[in-house]
C-alpha cells in the first residue's frame, strides 16, 4: 500500500498536469442543465459544489427522476421508486399496486414487460387510494402468473396512466475523447447535457472506477461482469462463469483472491455441462448447473485502463471536487474530466462521501471493509475492549476511520487507533471465555473516541433554475 505522504505527492503532481490541460470540464461539455430537465447540486458553506447524480428533476412533471431504459428500448426520465404492479387475479389481468408494508406511499405504479429475461418499465400509473390487504396476489414471471403471499405488503389502486410521451427522452452519446477511456453524456432535447458514465473504448462498455479513497489512480472496472463461484472439474481447479440466459454476455468474469485482490478475465467458449461442482469449506462437491443459466469457460487475463483520481483545490475551501480523468495527458485534452460521488475534505485530510445525518447531508468518512465485534482482553472476559477488525489484504483500501451504525438510523464515526497485538477473547457456546482469532486478512485495531457529526462538511441541494 503507498504510504499518505507519497500519496499526496502524487496527486498534488497530477493535479499541476490536469491544471495544465484545463482542470474544468471544457465549456462545450461541461454539465448544462435544460430547460425543463434541470441538475441540482449540493452545496457545501464554502461554495463548493457536487453535482448530485444520477438522479435529475423534471420541473414541468414536477417529479425527481431517473434515466431509464424502457421496454422500447429508449431511456427517459422516470420518477424514482415507482411501485411495480402485480394482479388481483390469476390470470393476471386485474392490475394493483403493491409495495412493502411500512414504506411511504409511491406517487407511481410501475409495469413492466420482461425482455431477455430482464424485466423493464413499460407503462406508468399514478397511484391511486389505497387499496384494502390481499391474502394472495399475483405476479408474472416470465408467461406465468405466479400467487405471492400478500402479508407483507400494502396494496394501492391503479391511478391514471402517464403517458410515456409526456416523459423526458434522456439520450446517451458515444464517449467523448480520444484514450481508452472515455466519457458518455446525457443529453435531452431541451438542452440538458452531464457526464454521465465512463466508456472502455477497447472493451466496447461502460467501466466503473474502483473505490479506491486517498488513492491517486484507480482501475476501471467492466459494468458487465459475472463472478465465477464453480469449477467444470470434482478437484474444483477449472473455474467457470455462469450468465443469465437472454441477458446480454458479459465482458469480463471476476475472480476474487483471499487477499482482497480481484482479477478479471475474458469469456472463454460457451460450455454445455452436465454436472458442476462448487468449494464447501475444504471440499469440492458436485452440483447441478442452475436452471436458466449459462455457462462459460475463462478466457485470458484481462488488462484493465487504468484511470487517475485527481484532486482540484480552490483556494480559500475546505471542500474539493475529485475527478478521474485520462492517466494520458494527449487523451486528457480531448476527454472531460468525470466527477467523481465523494469530495476531499482538506480540513480533515480524508475524502468524503455525502450521507444523510438526521435532516442534514454531510460529508462523512467512506466506509471501509470493517466490523465491530464484542472482544475482551482477558481470559475471563471481564474487560471489554473497543476493537474493530479492518480488512488489510494486499489490495484493501486505506483506512483512518470506521463508519457504524444503520446506513437508514444513527451514524457513529470513530477514528481507527493502533494495531491491536494483544490476544482477543469472546464469549463462546455455553457462556464459556475462548480465545479469538480473526477471520484472514483481518487485523483489530483499537478504536478512538467517536466523533462529533456537527464536525463534519455540511450539503444543501440547490436545483438550477
Amino acid at each position: 500500500m503507498v504510504a499518505r505522504p507519497a500519496i499526496a505527492t502524487m496527486f498534488a503532481t497530477m493535479t499541476t498536469v490536469l491544471a495544465g490541460c484545463g482542470d474544468n470540464l471544457p465549456p462545450d461539455i461541461a454539465p448544462k442543465s435544460g430547460t425543463r430537465i434541470k441538475l441540482g447540486w449540493y452545496v457545501f458553506d464554502d461554495g463548493a459544489r457536487q453535482l448530485e447524480r444520477p438522479v435529475l428533476h423534471d420541473t414541468f412533471l414536477d417529479f425527481t427522476c431517473r434515466p431509464t431504459q424502457f421496454s422500447d428500448g429508449a431511456s427517459y426520465c422516470m420518477p424514482i421508486d415507482p411501485a411495480p404492479i402485480g394482479y388481483h387475479d390469476e390470470n393476471c389481468t386485474m392490475p394493483v399496486g403493491y409495495q412493502p408494508r411500512g414504506n411511504p406511499p409511491p406517487a407511481f405504479l410501475v409495469q413492466t414487460f420482461a425482455i431477455g429475461g430482464q424485466g423493464r418499465p413499460s407503462r406508468l400509473y399514478r397511484k391511486g387510494l389505497a387499496h384494502g390487504p390481499l391474502a394472495t396476489f399475483y405476479a408474472k414471471a416470465g408467461s406465468e402468473c405466479a400467487a405471492v403471499d400478500g402479508a407483507a405488503f400494502d396494496f394501492y389502486n391503479v391511478g391514471t396512466e402517464l403517458p410515456r410521451a409526456d416523459l423526458a427522452r434522456i439520450k446517451r452519446s458515444e464517449g467523448v475523447g480520444t484514450g481508452r477511456v472515455r466519457v458518455a453524456l446525457d443529453t435531452s432535447d431541451d438542452g440538458l447535457r452531464v457526464p454521465a458514465v465512463l466508456v472502455d473504448a477497447v472493451l466496447g462498455d461502460e467501466c466503473h472506477p474502483e473505490d479506491r479513497a486517498d488513492e491517486p489512480t484507480a482501475r476501471c472496472i467492466p459494468a458487465r461482469r459475472a463472478s465465477n463461484g464453480f469449477y467444470s472439474d470434482a478437484r474444483c481447479v477449472d473455474p467457470v462463469a455462469l450468465t443469465l440466459a437472454g441477458e446480454p454476455v458479459p465482458t469480463a468474469v471476476e475472480l476474487v483472491t483471499g487477499d482482497g485482490c480481484t482479477n478479471y478475465a475474458a469469456l472463454g467458449p460457451e460450455l454445455f455441462p452436465f454436472e458442476l461442482y462448487r468449494q464447501a469449506g475444504a471440499s469440492c462437491v458436485f452440483t447441478t448447473p442452475p436452471f436458466g443459466m449459462r455457462t462459460f469457460a475463462l478466457g485470458l487475463a484481462l488488462g484493465l485502463p487504468t484511470v487517475s483520481r485527481v484532486r482540484l483545490p480552490v483556494d480559500g475551501r475546505r471542500m474539493w471536487n475529485v475527478v478521474i480523468a485520462p492517466e494520458d495527458a494527449a487523451a486528457a485534452q480531448t476527454t472531460p474530466a468525470m466527477h467523481l460521488p465523494v469530495m476531499f475534505d482538506a480540513l480533515r485530510d480524508i475524502e468524503c462521501r455525502l450521507a444523510r445525518v438526521g435532516d442534514v447531508m454531510r460529508c462523512l468518512p467512506i466506509p471501509r471493509d470493517a466490523y465491530q465485534g464484542f472482544y475482551f482482553s482477558d481470559a475471563a472476559c471481564t474487560s471489554r475492549i473497543d476493537i474493530a477488525l479492518v480488512a488489510s489484504g494486499t489490495c484493501d483500501p486505506h483506512a483512518d476511520y470506521v463508519l457504524l451504525g444503520d446506513p437508514g438510523g444513527e451514524r457513529i464515526v470513530r477514528p481507527l487507533g493502533d494495531r491491536y497485538d494483544g490476544t482477543l477473547y469472546e464469549i463462546s457456546t455455553a457462556d464459556s471465555c475462548l480465545a479469538y482469532v480473526p477471520p484472514a486478512r483481518y487485523v483489530p485495531h483499537v478504536l478512538e473516541a467517536p466523533q462529533p457529526l456537527d464536525g463534519f462538511a455540511a450539503a444543501t441541494l440547490v436545483i438550477d433554475r
